[in-house]
């Protein structure tokens, strides 16, 4: 093989090793992104606000409420995740978005209207409605969970 077929072979092998590297990075990104949630099952039990945005009455009332019942919500190792149609945030109040375009949480997209979803320790979907819901209806749900009644006869959070 001569000197430029040797620089070809090279190119097209560092052009294929590009390539190759340019598909890692999407996948991770695309990875990394649906598993932002996932890192907290066992871990925590997810209030998910899904809102066309953060100024959404719904939203808004949900939010008020489910701070009034903070302690309530921390007793049973409750996390509220905010996703708008640009981004999400952790916490409430939330923190401040990290603009991502999360796209569709469990086959619903935020800009679809108000939506709350609860997720379990294990990461499964246990309730969801369209309207504000009552802190007091979602303690009910969850102390009849089976990890959380086990949580309160061993006396643990």
């Amino acid at each position: 093989m001569g000197k430029t077929g040797r620089y070809r072979s090279v190119g097209k092998q560092f052009g294929l090793a590009l390539a190759g590297t340019g598909l890692v990075f999407v996948l991770f990104a695309q990875t990394l992104q649906s598993q932002d949630l996932s890192n907290y099952r066992w871990e925590n039990r997810l209030v998910v606000l899904l809102t066309p945005d953060t100024g959404n009455a719904e939203y808004l009332r949900q939010v008020e409420a489910l701070q009034r019942e903070s302690a309530a919500l921390e007793d049973r190792k409750g996390l509220v995740v905010t996703i708008t149609p640009d981004g999400f945030g952790i916490g409430l109040p939330p923190g401040k978005l990290e603009f991502r375009k999360p796209g569709k949480f469990r086959g619903v997209h935020p800009a679809q209207g108000f939506r709350l979803l609860l997720i379990g320790l294990d990461g499964g979907k246990k309730f969801e409605s369209g309207f504000f819901t009552e802190p007091a209806d979602l303690w009910s749900r969850i102390d009849s969970m089976p990890m959380r009644r086990r949580e309160i006869r061993d006396g643990g959070p």
